[in-house]
């Protein structure tokens, strides 16, 4: 079966995770683009546990047919064709994706064989609401608030040159819980940044391996903040999850927040456990060899600075992650992974790096890549020369580098 993935702002960061989560199923990458990932998997998948799972995916849906578009009674008739029929009261949307080649403009079609659908369905006395948008697509949050998958369809037309692929959509993102995730916490630590939950979420997913039991895999965030990684392991199913940080007032907001999920969004907080530690010294803290996976964002440095400071910010940041990838060494199992950020620092458009990645493998680290090398020749797909995926913002001075550790 051939599912399309509509990918979130940064493709090359949902690409890497769905190929992570999906790696056992995945019988075929037939097509990928900025917008769409299409690919053959080896059976049926349950479509809205793995939405729930990618942080990097907007919508998930299934390919159903071909059509011509130079057609329009072809055009018209596969709309019809993919419509629910067992509705009274029918709401339909049209969106167009690009998966290659020249950029073709069919929203007059789209228009006008909308119109038709809607005339065939009034003379079959079925009321219907063809949702619109200024745009080619229609967002989560159209297709969410105008109950379009629930009461009614959102076919896709996926053009690739002159073939055009349609294909219904059969989940999309949550807008709402991605919001009270974030906003809705009581204790953000705004001043010290903080990962959005989306960006935990996909990390968490680049750390599993196929070996990975929800059951029996520990967790570690040993720089936690406010407890955002926490969180999605939590919410992901993971049974044994450790925060750690040095500051006293992180542990407490991570606490507080996760008092308030099980409050107000999961039943049981389960096996987590937080404590205060200086990573320096956390091997004294977690046993040896006994940690699954760790996945976290370190102090990042200060979201202001001068140029004149920042090479001393570069020097006290590549001290303290070399010695938290000291204590790693001792705390992780064999052959798993650190998914962890580096900060770089972005001054007058040029962007400075850490400069640790030698000393690093010296220590006995292999850095991972994050897709597998067959897709790395594709111009979607954009990877550093270090082998990782810059995570950023426009206008931002410090960018979040996510790298992917692994010790045999």
């Amino acid at each position: 079966m051939t599912y399309f993935f509509i990918l979130g702002n940064n493709p090359t960061l949902s690409i890497a995770e769905i190929i992570n989560v999906l790696s056992k199923q995945i019988v075929k990458i037939e097509k990928l683009s900025s917008e769409v990932l299409l690919i053959k998997l080896s059976g049926k998948v349950s479509v809205l546990e793995l939405q729930n799972q990618l942080g990097g995916t907007i919508k998930i849906g299934q390919t159903v047919d071909q059509v011509n578009l130079n057609s329009f009674s072809d055009l018209v008739d596969k709309i019809w064709q993919n419509l629910p029929k067992n509705l009274s009261n029918l709401y339909f949307g049209l969106s167009t994706y690009y998966l290659g080649g020249q950029k073709r403009d069919i929203s007059r079609k789209l228009k006008k064989a909308a119109l038709e659908v809607k005339a065939r369905l009034k003379k079959q006395g079925i009321a219907c609401r063809w949702v619109e948008s200024k745009e080619k697509v229609l967002s989560s949050v159209i297709l969410q608030k105008n109950k379009l998958l629930s009461s009614g369809t959102e076919i896709v037309f996926l053009i690739d040159n002159n073939k055009c692929y349609i294909g219904k959509t059969l989940s999309c993102q949550s807008f709402k819980n991605y919001v009270l995730k974030d906003f809705g916490r009581p204790d953000r630590i705004i001043e010290k940044g903080m990962i959005p939950p989306k960006l935990g979420q996909i990390m968490l997913n680049l750390s599993r391996d196929p070996s990975f039991s929800l059951e029996k895999t520990l967790i570690l965030d040993p720089f936690c903040g406010s407890g955002t990684i926490l969180q999605e392991a939590l919410l992901m199913g993971f049974k044994s999850i450790i925060g750690t940080d040095k500051n006293k007032r992180a542990i407490v907001s991570a606490q507080k927040n996760l008092e308030w999920l099980v409050q107000n969004i999961k039943q049981s907080l389960g096996g987590v456990r937080i404590f205060y530690s200086d990573v320096r010294k956390i091997s004294k803290k977690i046993r040896a060899k006994s940690v699954g996976a760790i996945v976290t964002e370190p102090y990042l440095g200060p979201l202001k600075f001068s140029s004149s400071e920042c090479s001393f910010i570069i020097r006290e940041l590549g001290q303290l992650y070399l010695s938290a990838f000291e204590q790693f060494s001792i705390i992780l199992k064999t052959n798993r992974k650190v998914v962890i950020i580096f900060p770089i620092f972005r001054i007058r458009n040029k962007q400075y790096f850490l400069p640790i990645l030698d000393k690093l493998k010296n220590q006995g680290w292999q850095i991972q890549s994050p897709i597998p090398h067959s897709l790395l020749k594709s111009s979607v797909i954009k990877i550093t020369k270090r082998e990782s995926i810059i995570y950023s913002r426009p206008g931002q001075k410090v960018l979040r580098e996510i790298l992917i550790f692994k010790k045999a």
